[in-house]
């Protein structure tokens, strides 16, 4: 036989929502009751496969009364935002909650200076975007370079280039 103590569950939550306010997404969650909770992880994916830790909240351990947390993500993703809350209990057992979404749709302006380029260096400003392809190609078509940036500022060394025109597709 087990007691009534065994039967508990580590928390009981109400709701979890994220809501996009402007370009922020708030996560709200809300528990009736918390025993041997230990602490909550906000988790933010761009496809709901992907999982990265966005915070992480301490509990009140043990409450037999209501209690609502709310956080922010200052950075969603542009485009499809998914949002999880994961629950870990002291004796480090977990439960997730259902999963939310929030829809953000950033136009970027992006920015190749100097233009024309007399310096040999190129740079890419994209604004707020940070993971981008870049594809040059010379005026018959071929192209003259491929790659990828993790940054918000890339700096291409054009030297390496014969002088003309080319066309950039960021």
């Amino acid at each position: 036989p087990c007691s009534c103590f065994d039967m508990l569950l580590p928390i009981e939550l109400v709701n979890f929502s994220a809501t996009l306010k402007e370009n922020n997404v708030e996560l709200n969650w809300t528990t009736i009751s918390e025993i041997n909770n230990d602490y909550f992880t906000i988790e933010k994916s761009p496809d709901a496969i992907n999982w990265e830790v966005l915070n992480i909240v301490g509990s009140l351990g043990i409450s037999q009364h209501v209690q609502t947390y709310t956080i922010f993500d200052a950075s969603p993703y542009n485009g499809t935002s998914y949002y999880r809350l994961k629950q870990t209990d002291i004796d480090r057992s977990f439960s997730y909650s259902k999963i939310e979404s929030v829809y953000l749709n950033q136009s970027t302006l992006i920015e190749i200076f100097p233009n024309p380029n007399e310096t040999g260096i190129m740079k890419i400003d994209a604004g707020n975007t940070n993971q981008y392809d870049i594809k040059m190609i010379d005026v018959i078509g071929k192209i003259v370079y491929e790659g990828q940036s993790n940054n918000t500022l890339t700096e291409l060394d054009l030297t390496k280039f014969e002088k003309g025109v080319y066309t950039i597709f960021i």
